[in-house]
């Protein structure tokens, strides 16, 4: 009777086990699967509001029982701003930088609220919470290079909850993807303007090489001197 207890332990081990196994490697497909998919974005050009609602769904595709949220950093950097939420509801994505977010971007660590309606970072906001159904919350700061704030990652479930250790690699995945996200495209954006002020600017600009020969010139320059800009170069 001893032996066939042990037997139908190691059973049960081994199935759990397996279960397990099988979660973890479908978990890290779907990982693999979704950040494929926001890169590939990303090189299509598709804009930031669109990636990051990728990542969210991605994360929420593997934590099913979750909402999730990305807030970003103003461009003056004293607000967070909304990223992407889709399936929060619009009563608290108004109330953007409530709870625990606002004090991951200040404290730039991660925070975790088992227990929404007892937690002192959320007193003025529990009224907010309860209507959305929220009861935990757990936000991951989103830093970029050289420690720059870039926004928050949040996690939420709608009962009180503390975050496995999966899930907290979850979130850290998370939040330094959209980093990868946030910043190339900043980085896009920042020389897009830049070319278009280039173009349309009322002064004759040309760009030279450290030898001083021109590298490309503006269409102002072109109307002024009545170079081309193919005349120009070189």
């Amino acid at each position: 009777a001893g032996f066939l207890f042990v037997e139908l332990f190691v059973i049960l081990l081994l199935r759990r086990l397996s279960q397990r196994l099988n979660h973890v490697i479908g978990q890290q497909s779907i990982e693999l699967n979704s950040r494929n998919e926001v890169l590939e974005q990303l090189v299509q050009g598709q804009s930031l509001a669109t990636i990051l609602e990728s990542i969210v769904l991605a994360i929420e595709q593997i934590d099913t029982e979750a909402s999730c949220s990305i807030l970003l950093l103003d461009s003056e950097g004293k607000h967070l701003i909304h990223g992407a939420a889709p399936n929060l509801p619009d009563i608290y994505n108004e109330a953007v930088g409530a709870g625990s977010c606002g004090t991951a971007a200040f404290t730039q660590s991660r925070v975790i609220v088992d227990d929404i309606q007892s937690h002192p970072y959320w007193v003025n906001y529990k009224e907010i919470a309860s209507k959305s159904n929220l009861g935990a919350c757990w936000s991951e700061p989103i830093i970029g290079t050289n420690n720059k704030l870039l926004g928050t990652f949040a996690i939420y479930h709608h009962q009180p909850m503390s975050p496995t250790d999966e899930a907290l690699k979850l979130i850290e995945s998370a939040a330094q993807l959209a980093a990868v996200v946030i910043e190339h495209k900043t980085a896009n954006d920042e020389q897009l303007l830049l070319s278009r002020v280039f173009d349309v600017a009322r002064e004759g600009i040309m760009v030279t090489d450290s030898l001083g020969r021109i590298i490309t010139v503006n269409p102002m320059f072109s109307e002024i001197t009545g170079f081309s800009r193919d005349e120009a170069i070189g």
